[in-house]
């Protein structure tokens, strides 16, 4: 081959010919990279358009949730408030005071027990001491005081 072939028409028709192959190839890559881009983000759109309804149905769920959960957790600790004052009030009591008060409990864990919302009396939960042990504490000294007979004032005949 001489250096003056791509001077020659025959030298020009070759790199015509590799030129417009050449072209073709980059544009086939070009146009198909282009079209996989399109289809892939026409795809992510209609993917979360249909999915969006969805995604705030459940984000809706979420909040109602959430809500609820500090409502729950708002009239827990105001039950504790409640439940603490008591247990204040109630160790200064009278007997007669602390006897009324046992009588409610059991009626309360009786209906409790009754509508499955307790497993186990909270006096007798381990779990239920360990994370209120003034309660749990309040709870056995109510419960020794049922358990210590009673003086009989009736007149004897």
């Amino acid at each position: 081959m001489s250096n003056d072939f791509y001077a020659s028409p025959q030298g020009a028709m070759a790199m015509h010919g590799a030129g417009r192959n050449l072209g073709r190839s980059e544009g086939w890559r070009d146009g198909y990279d282009e079209g996989i881009a399109e289809g892939v983000a026409l795809g992510r759109r209609q993917a979360q358009e249909a999915t969006q309804p969805q995604i705030e149905q459940l984000l809706s769920q979420v909040r109602a949730l959430e809500d609820r959960t500090w409502t729950d957790r708002e009239k827990y600790f105001a039950f504790a408030v409640v439940g603490l004052a008591a247990i204040e009030s109630l160790g200064s009591a009278s007997q007669e005071q602390q006897l009324a008060f046992l009588t409610a409990y059991n009626r309360l864990l009786s209906e409790a027990k009754a509508k499955q919302l307790l497993n186990i009396a909270p006096h007798a939960s381990d779990a239920f001491e360990r994370g209120n042990p003034v309660a749990a504490k309040f709870l056995r000294s109510m419960l020794a005081i049922a358990m210590q007979p009673q003086a009989d004032h009736s007149p004897n005949l």
